[in-house]
């Protein structure tokens, strides 16, 4: 179980941890460090032509899940060079339209793969949905699965756009975090539940970041599986939020203002495959 233990040593350590750098996966991380990137291989673009979420397999490791933004009711399967392995489709989707974020995460024992039918670029809906089913394992071309549904809704009744879904397996939560240009992103949170009947109402946690250096544009986010990590990405950079104790989520976002970017694009330029 995750305490909350909150006084002047606590931060205190993480500034002096943070400060001298910290370690991730035998990577040294620094305030501001900027890491190359490493093609691993190519997909398909008849497959995929606009990737709008992504997660590791937990049940068959090695693997990757990726989505589409719009297009077919089916997730994808990649292995490490970028091959697609298998076809998966979703029995039970309604409304195809902006599917923005995968993550995986486990339940009751159980491992599930969460999506996220958000996207609302357009600030035109009510409500919004987070699929969820069992993850299957990967083996053959193709298979199917029956989904399960959960519908939300925002405590202020309006319209959100939103790109980021995390899940917190040690709490059992969603962590959303909506996506403004041009403004500060505000985090949410959900309680994960199978037996839920109606719309769902998010908990609004803060605003992300702290006095002058608040997010925009966050289009992407995942939490480590032992808590410890959160990371979040706008346009121009990755941010690593480091938990040095077992905080809740939910206070990381506001109690942890120390920030690793990991990667850094000061141009936004992106290389578009051919």
């Amino acid at each position: 179980k995750r305490i909350l233990i909150v006084n002047v040593f606590c931060l205190l350590g993480n500034m002096a941890i943070l400060g001298s750098g910290i370690e991730y996966n035998g990577t040294k991380l620094s305030l501001n460090t900027e890491f190359s990137r490493s093609e691993i291989g190519e997909t398909n673009k008849n497959d995929i032509t606009e990737v709008s979420g992504m997660a590791c397999s937990r049940v068959t490791p090695g693997y990757f899940w990726v989505q589409n933004d719009e297009g077919v009711e089916n997730i994808l399967a990649l292995n490490q060079n970028g091959n697609k392995a298998m076809t998966l489709t979703l029995n039970g989707t309604t409304n195809r339209d902006d599917w923005e974020d995968l993550c995986v995460g486990e339940y009751n024992g159980k491992q599930y793969l969460f999506l996220g039918a958000f996207g609302d670029n357009d600030l035109v809906k009510e409500n919004y949905i987070i699929y969820y089913f069992l993850e299957p394992e990967i083996k053959g071309s193709s298979a199917s699965v029956n989904v399960e549904k959960i519908i939300f809704g925002f405590p202020d009744n309006k319209a959100h756009n939103i790109e980021t879904l995390m899940y917190d397996p040690i709490e059992e939560m969603f962590y959303i975090v909506d996506k403004v240009k041009n403004g500060v992103c505000t985090a949410y949170s959900l309680k994960f539940k199978t037996d839920y009947v109606g719309t769902q109402k998010l908990t609004e946690i803060c605003t992300m970041g702290q006095e002058g250096e608040e997010f925009d544009f966050i289009t992407a986010g995942d939490i480590s599986q032992d808590g410890h990590w959160i990371i979040v990405k706008n346009k121009k950079c990755c941010h690593f939020l480091f938990n040095i104790i077992y905080f809740y989520i939910s206070n990381m976002f506001c109690w942890i203002p120390f920030f690793i970017f990991s990667f850094y694009n000061p141009l936004n330029t992106y290389r578009h495959p051919s």
